[in-house]
């Protein structure tokens, strides 16, 4: 019976991971944590192993959206770091579909005596 606790408890806190990830609720995430500690250490009771690929499938699933919001994360940032500093305020896409600054213009200053 506590296997099939732990394995219900896992997958239940697994899945919330995943609504809160999609949700992009990152405090909801961070309110998680504890939780998932607490779930995630009782893994060793588990001793079937499809069950436990299914939870590690779950755990893959999730890890690759905790990659790709980090790097959301750090694209955001740098964005906002750029238009702060007023680098690539204004910018295109090229054809490969990444973004290209304008140059910024030559400057002219003329010296006359």
């Amino acid at each position: 019976m506590a296997r099939d606790d732990a394995e219900a408890a896992i997958r239940k806190v697994l899945l919330r991971e995943r609504r809160l990830l999609r949700a992009g609720d990152l405090g909801g995430l961070h309110g998680l944590l504890d939780e998932k500690s607490r779930c995630l250490s009782r893994a060793a009771e588990i001793r079937d192993r499809e069950t436990l690929r299914g939870l590690r499938a779950l755990a893959d699933r999730n890890q690759a959206l905790l990659h790709a919001a980090a790097q959301g994360l750090r694209a955001a940032t740098s964005r906002l770091a750029e238009l702060r500093q007023g680098l690539g305020a204004l910018s295109t896409y090229g054809a490969d579909g990444g973004r290209k600054g304008l140059p910024k213009p030559e400057s002219k200053l003329e010296h006359r005596a």
